[in-house]
């Protein structure tokens, strides 16, 4: 039974021996051990030290060395010996019912704490759900740190260990992804959720469906979404001297490449080089610019093809170009050498243009008998073995030489070739003409060159090794004109 007073005592009252005798008869029989005594090991049921009203909670000897401290036939924690020598104190697991968590070691109430549920693991539980989770790795020497930042700072997560250099890998479960925020905007200011190095650095989604790239706070790039997309762009860097390549990839065989501006805004580049394109390339489509190599020219279009851009070759200092926009007015310029480049005069202000040198004809011609297996430069009216001034035609004004037709006397005979070559100033400037075994003629229609003032021309036949011919006759444009 419980220790009750015998007597109240009131001051000036006389003690006698009995009455003594009977306060300590009253703390001896009512005590349940001796205070000097020892204490039994107890049970988890049955604590060797326990509370007469609450006979299973208590404290009791576990095993050697321990002591387990006991809340209604459940252990709460044990204080153990360790074998270095040390004491520490062992937890339980805590308890997992259906979906809810209630953790050994608590904070404030049964529902906030760490337990141990499963062997090797440490399990952080709020409101009786587990927050997260840090396991056991066999080896293991890196880890990860946790460290709070002071005001204007971020908090730090990092990794540490015994390796030099830690990764820090984060992983989904199944299907699942890691989330960052999508970022803020602040009238035309945008700060990144995902930030790099400083707040408005990084990569942000500051509306459905997009991706956006931000420096300096400012939006450099966004990536937008497009229902049923099999194409994308694909950027690969280059190495030295090499260019970067931006281009079109995907699910389809072929994926153009579309850059547009936006309202009234246009697409400039600098420096650039237009890729060729094959001649079936359809000059049909709206705005399109392409190469089209069949004729070796650039076609614009505008649903239908309105111009074709000739590639312009053989160019000389002073040589004029004309040109007739869609207005139908002609404008003119000269070719003018800067340097190692050749550019287009400016034409503004230039005087009517007028045909001063008409179109004309240049002759070579030899009624004699050229030798075979051998090379002969024609003259106005004869031939030689040399290039030299007798054979040359001096051209008074610049222009354009065209239309090449060659005729001979008699065709070179079985299995034997004339090969007949324009030059200008010294250099083969034309496609060779060749008449074979059973011809006398050869034309050349489909080449232009360009030539200035005082250059000289001169007409090659070369004859195989028993090619005969009883004459030759060469005739081609020559067609000047110059600005008044």
């Amino acid at each position: 039974m419980a220790i009750t007073r015998i007597k109240v005592w009131i001051a000036g009252e006389v003690l006698t021996a009995s009455d003594l005798n009977g306060e300590f008869n009253n703390l001896i029989d009512n005590l349940s051990f001796a205070l000097s005594g020892d204490i039994g090991d107890g049970s988890l049921t049955t604590p060797g030290l326990k509370f007469s009203n609450d006979t299973n909670t208590g404290i009791y000897r576990q095993g050697a060395d321990q002591v387990a401290l006991v809340a209604g036939g459940a252990t709460a924690f044990t204080v153990t010996r360790t074998s270095t020598g040390t004491a520490s104190a062992w937890f339980g697991r805590g308890v997992t019912d259906s979906t809810r968590h209630y953790p050994a070691l608590t904070f404030g109430g049964p529902n906030d704490g760490i337990s141990a549920l499963t062997a090797g693991t440490l399990d952080f539980i709020t409101a009786g759900v587990r927050a997260a989770q840090a396991s056991a790795y066999a080896n293991a020497t890196n880890y990860l740190v946790f460290t709070p930042g002071q005001a204007g700072t971020p908090a730090v997560l990092e990794t540490a260990g015994g390796d030099t250099n830690v990764n820090l890998l984060l992983r989904t479960k199944g299907t699942g992804y890691a989330q960052a925020p999508a970022g803020l905007s602040v009238n035309t200011r945008f700060y990144p959720g995902l930030a790099f190095s400083t707040s408005d650095e990084g990569v942000g989604s500051f509306s459905t469906g997009a991706l956006d790239l931000v420096a300096g706070g400012r939006r450099v790039l966004q990536a937008s979404a497009y229902a049923n997309a099999t194409n994308f762009l694909r950027v690969t860097p280059s190495q030295s001297a090499q260019p970067v390549l931006v281009e079109g990839a995907g699910g389809d065989t072929n994926v153009s490449l579309l850059l547009r501006g936006k309202g009234t805004g246009y697409v400039q580049a600098s420096n650039y080089v237009l890729e060729g394109f094959s001649a079936t390339q359809s000059p049909t489509i709206t705005g399109r610019v392409y190469w089209q190599t069949a004729e070796g020219t650039l076609h614009i279009s505008a649903g239908t093809l309105i111009a074709r851009v000739p590639a312009i070759t053989g160019l000389q200092a002073g040589d004029l170009i004309t040109g007739v926009p869609l207005d139908g007015a002609t404008t003119y310029g000269r070719v003018q050498v800067g340097g190692a480049t050749q550019y287009l005069g400016v034409s503004g202000g230039l005087p009517a243009y007028v045909d001063a040198f008409p179109k004309s004809r240049m002759n070579f011609g030899t009624p004699n008998n050229l030798s075979s297996n051998s090379v002969n430069y024609l003259q106005v009216w004869g031939n030689s073995g040399s290039e030299g001034v007798i054979e040359r035609q001096y051209l008074p004004y610049a222009g354009r030489l065209k239309n090449i037709f060659v005729s001979a006397g008699s065709s070179p005979g079985a299995n034997q070739d004339y090969k007949i070559t324009l030059r200008v100033n010294g250099a083969s400037v034309f496609s060779t003409i060749t008449i074979g075994a059973g011809q006398s003629e050869g034309s050349l229609t489909n080449e232009t060159y360009y030539v200035s003032q005082f250059q000289f021309v001169t007409c090659q036949v070369t004859l195989s090794t028993t090619a005969t011919t009883t004459g030759f006759s060469v005739t081609m444009e020559y067609d000047g004109a110059s600005l008044a």
